[in-house]
């Protein structure tokens, strides 16, 4: 076991010879911390960066576009980028802890291709940031904290009900939205998952969820040359 704060020295047990390992081999005998850890942050925090980069334009402070992120859009991000760490990344983190293997795997990876999409859109915070210091930001974070309880960092705002008119019923859907641009259909989308929010309908975010992250990447791809930089909201805060 090794020597995290949460694990405690002082154990007595009948059937289990407990053994601690040495202070700080961790990142040496932890497969996850041999680059499986890295793939999932590269791919998660290239989804996060897509998605400010795809609401700067529509919000009118830093503190708006912070708000923009919800917990429900980090556990759909979250999911997504476990679903990108590829097989092969799996088995060379492994081998490269120690655990041998005389099989090998040959598999197509993607990782330079989604590291190559997170350093274009580090390259429009317009700082001196580089793709492995945007990946590592947070080593350094305690997430042992005493006394630190889940309802002190989520912020529960989901019990609004979205409101729809229904006053059209009678004209047919298609004729009255006109979505013009993949900005406006962004917005479509969270109000379709806000709606499978309210009714707890879990089928609903499933769907929806990976259509809005495609969204947020078009969004970005047309607003690419013309991108509002997070620099720019230095004047009005």
């Amino acid at each position: 076991m090794d020597n995290a704060t949460s694990h405690p020295d002082d154990l007595k047990l009948k059937n289990i010879n407990l053994v601690f390992l040495p202070p700080n081999p961790t990142s040496m005998l932890q497969p996850l911390d041999q680059g499986i850890i890295r793939s999932f942050k590269v791919g998660y925090r290239k989804l996060l960066l897509r998605h400010v980069l795809s609401q700067i334009s529509s919000c009118k402070s830093s503190k708006k576009l912070a708000k923009s992120v919800s917990v429900l859009d980090a556990i759909s991000w979250i999911t997504s980028a476990l679903k990108k760490v590829e097989l092969g990344c799996v088995l060379k983190c492994f081998k490269k802890a120690g655990f041998l293997s005389t099989s090998e795997v040959t598999t197509v990876s993607t990782t330079e291709i989604r590291e190559k999409e997170l350093a274009d859109l580090v390259a429009n915070l317009d700082s001196n940031v580089s793709v492995e210091e945007y990946v590592k930001i947070d080593n350094d974070l305690s997430i042992e904290e005493e006394n630190l309880h889940v309802s002190n960092c989520i912020h529960r705002d989901t019990t609004e009900a979205l409101a729809l008119s229904e006053d059209d019923d009678e004209e047919s859907p298609i004729e009255d939205c006109k979505i013009k641009d993949y900005s406006e259909a962004l917005k479509y989308s969270e109000q379709l998952r806000q709606l499978f929010l309210n009714n707890e309908d879990s089928e609903g975010l499933a769907e929806i969820n990976p259509m809005k992250i495609h969204l947020e990447k078009q969004v970005c791809c047309v607003k690419k040359r013309k991108q509002t930089l997070l620099t720019d909201f230095s004047s009005s805060n």
